[in-house]
């Protein structure tokens, strides 16, 4: 029957896509001196393992993504979480810093691909004001992450004109910053 031909077309796909899963798993594992390291039940969340990404990866939707399918944007984060999630994998999740992700990742997410618009301007803003007094690591360790944030985060919360500003969320200083990039752009 038809049922029982596309049981078998699935199964057979299944089976294909798991070799190449374990093969690309492999590669990326000969690449950075760590053959077998890697086990087959990891290479299902991270077909990726040893090729440099920070993070998991997570297989839904059609394809894989940064995020599992049922990740929730972190809407409450203050803007020292969100510069640290931007920079830093959140391990607990195994999601990798939000520097990475793209629409695709957030495509279920209500808002998902703004939130991620504004994160990204957000940032962008910090990090232009790193670069302003040369300060910016590319690719920034822990402490790196903090050194930055304690030489820039005045740069945003002073936008606020709020004693409490630091406990604000980020989405707050996304106003803000708008507004001064929208003041910056009218003189």
């Amino acid at each position: 029957s038809t049922f029982q031909v596309q049981k078998q077309v699935e199964h057979m796909l299944s089976d294909f896509q798991d070799k190449i899963i374990k093969k690309v798993d492999e590669l990326g594992s000969d690449k950075d001196g760590l053959k077998g390291s890697s086990s087959s039940a990891n290479s299902r969340k991270n077909p990726f393992a040893g090729t440099g990404h920070d993070g998991r990866w997570f297989h839904w939707g059609g394809g894989y993504r940064r995020v599992p399918e049922d990740w929730v944007f972190p809407n409450k984060m203050t803007l020292r979480s969100a510069w640290h999630r931007y920079h830093l994998m959140d391990h607990e999740s195994g999601v990798c810093p939000l520097r990475f992700l793209t629409t695709m990742d957030v495509v279920k997410q209500s808002n998902g691909w703004r939130n991620l618009s504004n994160l990204k301007m957000l940032i962008k803003y910090m990090i232009e004001k790193c670069k302003e007094i040369d300060c910016y690591v590319d690719k920034p360790s822990e402490n790196d992450v903090n050194d930055m944030y304690r030489k820039i985060s005045s740069q945003v919360l002073r936008l606020s004109n709020n004693k409490r500003c630091e406990l604000f969320s980020w989405h707050t200083h996304v106003r803000n910053v708008n507004k001064e990039l929208k003041r910056i752009r009218n003189e």
